[in-house]
C-alpha cells in the first residue's frame, strides 16, 4: 500500500542531495484506504445491530447509529470502484449516499438527546447535491468544484451536528467524546476546502497522495469514532436506566420500598442533627383489593397511576413519595410540624375524594412527627403512623388520623 520510493543521484563517485518534500516520497493507494474504511464501517453497523437488539427501548438512536455505518458502507463500494462504474454511480450517487451517511449519524444524536429526528432540510439538501454533483461532471467537468460543493455541505452538517450537541450540555464523558470528534472532523473539512484553493488537493480522488489518504483515512476514524460515542453515550444511558429501575417502582414511577427507606433513614438523621421538624403521611387507598377484583388490574394499575400524578400535584419539591407496597404510599414533609402536615393530609383525602374519573375512590391517611425522644428511629416513625392509619381505617375510612 505504501512504497518508499528512494532516489539516489550520483555524480563522479560523489552523492549529491536535491531537495525534496518527504511527503512526495510516499505513494498511497487511496482504494486500498476506501476498502479499510469499508471493512470499518461494516464492523461497526455489526456491533451497532447487536446493541440496538440487547438495548432497551428507551435507549433512542441506536437504529439510526446502525444503519448510518451500514450506509458507509454502501458509499465505499460506489466511491471506490470509480472508474469502473459508471460516474453516475461512482460520482454522483457516491457523493449523495457518503452525505447521507453522515447525516444517518446526525439523525441518531437527534433522536438520543431530542427523542425524535428532524432531517427534512437535510434531506432536501441530499436530494439537491445529485443534480449538482450531475452538473460538475457530466456539464461542466471539474474535480475541484465537486470537491467544493460536496466538503462544503458536509462541513456544514457536522457544524449543525456540533451544535446540537453543545446546545444540550457537555455532562458526561460521552457527550465530550462526540464533541471532540465532531470538532477534529470539522477541522480536516476545513483543511481540505484550502487544499482546494492552495492548489494541492489533486486531480482526482484517486490521486496516489498522500493528501488524499490522509483525507479519506480521516473520513473512517471519523465513522469509527462516531460510531464508538454511539456506544458510549448508549452504554450510559443504559446504566442511569438500570440504576433508576433499581430505585423506583416501574409501575408509578416513584420511589420503590428499598429507595424509599434510604431516603426516610437519612431525612430522620438530618432532622434529628439540624433539630428540624420531619412529618410522615402514611396513604392507603380504600377498598382497592374490590378495585381489582370488580374492575380488573389494569384498571387497579390506572388508579394507581392516578393516585401518584394527583399526588404529585399536591406536594412541595424538598417533599418525597414512594411505594411502601401494594396500594400504601408514604410521603416524607422536612420542616413540616404534624399541625401542618394534618392540613396537607386533608387537602389530599378532600382532593382524591372529589377528583373526577371513570373510577371513583378514597384514601385513609396516618400521619405522625418525629419526636424528641431517645429511641425515636424510622422504625418507630412508621409504627405510629401505621397506628393512625389503622384508626383512620376503623373511623369508617376515607379519614385523617394522627398519631
Amino acid at each position: 500500500m505504501v512504497r518508499l520510493q528512494a532516489q539516489d543521484a550520483r555524480s563522479g563517485g560523489s552523492l549529491a542531495h536535491a531537495p525534496v518534500n518527504p511527503l512526495s516520497n510516499f505513494a498511497i493507494d487511496p482504494r486500498s484506504v476506501i476498502v479499510l474504511t469499508g471493512v470499518m464501517s461494516l464492523v461497526m453497523s455489526l456491533v451497532m445491530f447487536f446493541l440496538y437488539r440487547s438495548a432497551p427501548p428507551g435507549v433512542r438512536g441506536l437504529r439510526e447509529w446502525m444503519l448510518a455505518p451500514a450506509v458507509c458502507v454502501v458509499a465505499t463500494l460506489l466511491v471506490g470502484a470509480r472508474g469502473l462504474l459508471p460516474d453516475l454511480l461512482s460520482i454522483v450517487a457516491g457523493n449523495m449516499v457518503v452525505f447521507q451517511g453522515a447525516l444517518l449519524f446526525y439523525a441518531a444524536s437527534q433522536c438520543f438527546l431530542d427523542g425524535r429526528r428532524d432531517t427534512r432540510g437535510w434531506t432536501a439538501v441530499t436530494l439537491a447535491l445529485g443534480p449538482v454533483m450531475a452538473w460538475y461532471t457530466y456539464v461542466q467537468p471539474s474535480y475541484g468544484a465537486r470537491l467544493v460543493v460536496a466538503t462544503s455541505v458536509t462541513s456544514l452538517l457536522f457544524t449543525a451536528h456540533l451544535r446540537l450537541y453543545l446546545r444540550h450540555g457537555m455532562q458526561g464523558f460521552g457527550r465530550r467524546f462526540m464533541v471532540g470528534v465532531l470538532c477534529m472532523e470539522i477541522v480536516v473539512l476545513l483543511g481540505r476546502l484550502a487544499a482546494v484553493f492552495t492548489g494541492s488537493a489533486g486531480s482526482t480522488l484517486m490521486d496516489p497522495t498522500w493528501i488524499q489518504a490522509l483525507y479519506i483515512g480521516m473520513n473512517a476514524l471519523t465513522v469509527l469514532l462516531l460510531s464508538v460515542g454511539g456506544i458510549v453515550l448508549a452504554t450510559d444511558r443504559v446504566r442511569a436506566e438500570f440504576q433508576y429501575l433499581a430505585r423506583h417502582d416501574t409501575l408509578t414511577g416513584v420511589l420503590n420500598r428499598g429507595a424509599l427507606m434510604d431516603v426516610f433513614e437519612a431525612a430522620v438523621e438530618r432532622a434529628r442533627r439540624q433539630r428540624t421538624a420531619l412529618s410522615v403521611l402514611l396513604l392507603d387507598l380504600d377498598h382497592f383489593k374490590a378495585v381489582n377484583d370488580t374492575h380488573g388490574h389494569q384498571a387497579g394499575d390506572r388508579v394507581l397511576q392516578d393516585f401518584v400524578a394527583q399526588l404529585q400535584g399536591m406536594l412541595r419539591a424538598p417533599d418525597t413519595l414512594g411505594r411502601y407496597g401494594g396500594e400504601e404510599f408514604v410521603v416524607l414533609l422536612p420542616g413540616t410540624e404534624l399541625r401542618t402536615a394534618l392540613g396537607v393530609a386533608e387537602r389530599i383525602r378532600s382532593g382524591i375524594e372529589t377528583s373526577p374519573g371513570m373510577l371513583r375512590y378514597t384514601v385513609s391517611i396516618g400521619v405522625t412527627e418525629l419526636r424528641r425522644t431517645p429511641g425515636e428511629t424510622m422504625d418507630t416513625l412508621l409504627a405510629r403512623a401505621d397506628q393512625a392509619l389503622y384508626e383512620a381505617k376503623r373511623a369508617g375510612r376515607n379519614q385523617t388520623r394522627s398519631a
